[in-house]
């Protein structure tokens, strides 16, 4: 068959002794395109960091897989942006690097290896087919699993479902580093491993939590506590006023003299001298009692 002339993949240097890789097609593979791509990786300097763009509905399996081994190989060197979409066997690629950047607006889907097209087989060979799916399934679960962070039996869920991750969710089940949006990165995966691990950098994490807390607590109980004082305060102050005023009112049209010199009843019963006990004053305080109404009752 006539070599394709539309390779999927185009590599470029770019700026800062790094290179960049777009794969913005299907993953093809009857023209063996993964002997190209590897030439092509070969002739990348060995300080150079690499960036793969990726937006691709997927393709031949066993190219992709080829294709995900040889990125393996670059390490942390490579980072892997997914722009619009890395769905079936590109998903598997977009995993070969040291981190999985999402773009705004991407997603990553997964699903089980399948045959697409019309089969011309008998049952034998539609058994070894199937074997043979199971085999790439088998396969492609390992990859998945060494980025994912929940059970065997939610990723087999996932695939069998063929399910779709925007750039939080990727983040979410481990497949993803960093999620990008327009405001910038956001670190939710680091901070994932941060309360999931063990370490050093928990405890510290927990620590500053803990003391931020207790600091925002006090400051919240502190304030409350003025505020209470400054009420109390005002109350007492309109307290006092207005029984001094009650007291004159008591003692306008008495015959006899108030005696101030003879014990206040307040002393002996909880009330003052026009037998008001605390509630009252309190009413009193805050208006809701016209007491010199009910004293001239």
């Amino acid at each position: 068959m006539p070599k394709n002339n539309n390779k999927f993949f185009n590599f470029s240097e770019g700026a800062n002794d790094s290179t960049e890789i777009d794969i913005f097609d299907e993953v093809i593979g009857w023209d063996t395109w993964s002997g190209e791509f590897k030439q092509e990786l070969s002739k990348i300097p060995s300080n150079h960091e690499v960036v793969l763009n990726l937006n691709s509905p997927g393709g031949v399996i066993t190219e992709g897989l080829a294709m995900y081994s040889m990125l393996r190989q670059l390490g942390d060197r490579l980072t892997v942006r997914v722009y619009g979409i890395a769905a079936s066997i590109a998903s598997v690629i977009a995993l070969a690097g040291g981190k999985l950047i999402m773009t705004e607006g991407s997603f990553l889907m997964i699903h089980n290896p399948f045959i697409q097209g019309y089969i011309n087989a008998d049952s034998e060979e539609l058994r070894s087919t199937a074997n043979a799916l199971d085999a790439m399934k088998k396969q492609i679960l390992n990859i998945y699993k060494r980025k994912w962070n929940k059970s065997e039996e939610e990723l087999l869920n996932d695939m069998n479902s063929e399910t779709f991750y925007d750039s939080e969710s990727a983040v979410e089940v481990g497949f993803a580093e960093e999620a990008e949006n327009m405001d910038g990165m956001r670190q939710v995966a680091c901070f994932d491993d941060l309360l999931t691990t063990n370490s050093a950098g928990k405890q510290a994490y927990l620590a500053s939590i803990s003391k931020k807390d207790t600091e925002d607590t006090s400051i919240s109980e502190e304030n409350e506590l003025v505020l209470v004082v400054k009420d109390l305060a005002e109350t007492v102050k309109n307290l006092t006023a207005n029984v001094a005023e009650l007291k004159g009112s008591v003692n306008v049209g008495n015959e006899t003299p108030v005696d101030d010199t003879k014990p206040d009843e307040s002393d002996l019963d909880g009330k003052d001298g026009s037998g008001l006990d605390f509630l009252d004053l309190v009413s009193l305080a805050h208006g809701d009692k016209d007491l010199n109404k009910e004293d001239k009752e």
